[in-house]
């Protein structure tokens, strides 16, 4: 056969197969379609890791931790991860554990690109909102604890939205979250990234905002801490 038909057969070949979406490998072509479709396992990645971040448990007496407890977790935590090893010593270092913590809100964004947890849909409704938390109002990312806001707690119910938490990020105020406990091994060498640990508040299950800007005002019983629903630009 020629070299000229073999290459119109080849042309006529593939304008029969389905295109894969940008970005997308066959593997994420089998993945649901949609949120409400997607297991607590996600589509590929680490299944046990993914069903730990879609859990939608509301957190109940949760204990209070610092940033800097949380960070003092690297000591203990492996540098290295696969997702065929128990996550046992994990649960020993915390992980799951229901925390409360407080701090100064930096960073909020939209996961820049889709995820195993959420079946690699794409769009704002179906990521994770990123948020970084510090424990001074001078502190950097590097200094940061990420805690996520996933669409499988109904944010848009909850209130919680993201060009709100980006105007409290812009101000850097202090904010007090409740929910889960989270090694995101999948950042188990997280040294090169913009945060101090791969320890997470994931999935945050309660946000509140302290109606003070000073810190030293947002403790004892007279503090006045609002939800993220009912805060607006001009508190």
């Amino acid at each position: 056969m020629s070299c000229g038909r073999i290459r119109i057969l080849a042309l006529l070949l593939c304008s029969f197969l389905p295109a894969l979406p940008v970005g997308a490998t066959p593997a994420e072509r089998k993945c649901p379609k949609t949120l409400k479709g997607c297991p607590k396992q996600g589509c590929q990645g680490d299944p046990h890791l993914n069903e730990m971040k879609n859990q939608t448990t509301r957190s109940r007496r949760p204990e209070e931790w610092t940033i800097d407890e949380i960070i003092g977790l690297n000591e203990g935590s492996p540098s290295k991860w696969s997702k065929k090893l128990s996550r046992a010593s994990l649960r020993n270092l915390g992980e799951g554990t229901a925390v409360l913590i407080e701090g100064y809100l930096i960073n909020a964004h939209q996961a820049k690109t889709p995820e195993s947890c959420n079946c690699y849909l794409k769009g704002q409704d179906n990521n994770d909102y990123h948020l970084n938390l510090v424990a001074d109002s001078s502190d950097k990312m590097k200094d940061s604890v990420v805690i996520e806001l996933t669409p499988r707690f109904d944010r848009d119910k909850q209130g919680w939205d993201l060009s709100k938490l980006r105007g409290l990020a812009k101000e850097r105020r202090y904010v007090r979250v409740t929910g889960y406990l989270l090694f995101d091994s999948q950042h188990a060498n997280y040294q090169r990234m913009p945060r101090a640990t791969a320890w997470e508040i994931h999935q945050v299950t309660s946000f509140e905002v302290c109606r003070a800007h000073d810190a030293k005002k947002c403790s004892g019983k007279k503090a006045q801490w609002i939800k993220l629903s009912s805060y607006s630009d001009s508190e």
